[in-house]
């Protein structure tokens, strides 16, 4: 499987774009007594819907139809980032003070960890619920406000566990994640 990169040109891109998330959450409801058991799978999955414009120019179209026909349905994947989320730099931008480059892994977190603490984030810096990174490949996204230490470090609580273990010093995306 490849993960292709979403292009940035005329035609693609997006005159309307919503992202969310996949929990990967699985229940399931006894027939007897009603009661409800659930379980999660490890790391999100995260979806898009965007409308593209009209272009009218059958070049742009056609090459818009042969990225997407390049995906062969569900063989490939896309790398996509948020790109209506507008932060202080941008489109694709944290919304929070943090430092957007030299971000990383403060110290190892496992596979299926729930928390990872990052450092290099500045002194009082914040990292605003709704903002997004990546590690290791993962899209997460913060789910509530969280200000840095006076060291720069800043513990990240992570909804559906990390899929893989990130390593002390792994690089942190915070612009354009996907």
């Amino acid at each position: 499987m490849t993960a292709y990169t979403w292009p940035l040109t005329e035609g693609f891109l997006p005159r309307r774009f919503e992202f969310g998330a996949d929990p990967g959450t699985l229940a399931s409801q006894s027939i007897l007594s009603g009661q409800i058991q659930t379980s999660r799978v490890p790391g999100k999955r995260w979806a898009a819907s965007l409308v593209l414009p009209d272009s009218g120019v059958d070049s742009i179209r056609a090459q818009i139809e042969g990225f997407l026909d390049r995906l062969n349905g569900q063989e490939h994947s896309v790398s996509l980032w948020h790109m209506r989320r507008r932060g202080i730099g941008g489109y694709g931008y944290p919304m929070g003070t943090l430092n957007q480059t030299g971000v990383t892994v403060k110290t190892t977190a496992a596979q299926f960890a729930t928390s990872l603490v990052i450092t290099g984030c500045g002194n009082a810096k914040t990292l605003e619920a709704g903002d997004f990174f990546s590690v290791n490949g993962q899209l997460l996204m913060c789910p509530e406000q969280l200000t840095s230490t006076a060291g720069g470090d800043i513990t990240v609580p992570i909804t559906g566990g990390l899929r893989a273990a990130a390593t002390a010093t792994t690089a942190i995306t915070l612009i354009r994640p996907t």
